[in-house]
């Protein structure tokens, strides 16, 4: 049976520069020699634009957005002071703010509501609230690390008490993210 896949990343997985690029690469290539699989994701620049569209095909339909933090200096400022703003109350690692801001999930929530997936596959624990703003939609998460351990097993090695103190919370924050997303998913 052939199924609508929509596979939402934070990042855009072209052009093909580190590890995680060729494993969703070969995610796609694999998920799309059976399924019509539509990718959204963000682009940082007109490079990972162009290359997104160049990847387009017969069954696979990008739909990339430009990273709202990637303006000017001063949308670059806005950003990182909204940011930690909003943030500061709920107490969350600054990196699920620039992974999945709201003109992104709005982004996914509109490419959802038209394409009508038969499975929203999420690349990262940032997006933990997703299935929450998609609604009825199946979604599963796909993780290829865990950062709240591979933190802690960095934060063995550092030296100094004040920089070992906030590695330790940054840890700590990691880890409530990262099992939010999986108690949602």
């Amino acid at each position: 049976m052939r199924m609508k896949v929509l596979l939402v990343m934070p990042y855009c997985p072209f052009p093909v520069r580190r590890g995680r690029d060729r494993l969703v690469g070969n995610l796609v290539r694999g998920l799309t020699e059976r399924h019509d699989v539509t990718l959204v994701a963000m682009a940082l620049d007109e490079e990972e634009e162009r290359a997104a569209a160049a990847a387009a095909g017969p069954r696979l339909d990008v739909r990339v957005m430009r990273a709202p933090n990637k303006g000017g200096i001063a949308a670059r400022a806005f950003h990182k002071g909204a940011n930690v703003a909003k943030l500061a109350g709920r107490l969350m690692p600054i990196q699920v703010s620039y992974a999945r801001p709201a003109a992104f999930v709005e982004h996914i929530a509109g490419v959802a509501s038209e394409v009508r997936p038969d499975l929203v596959l999420a690349n990262y624990w940032h997006l933990f609230d997703l299935p929450l703003r998609l609604g009825s939609y199946p979604a599963a998460l796909i993780t290829h690390d865990v950062d709240f351990l591979v933190s802690a097993g960095r934060i063995g090695r550092m030296g100094g008490v004040l920089r070992k103190g906030i590695a330790r919370l940054e840890a700590r924050l990691y880890e409530r993210v990262e099992r939010k997303a999986y108690a949602t998913y």
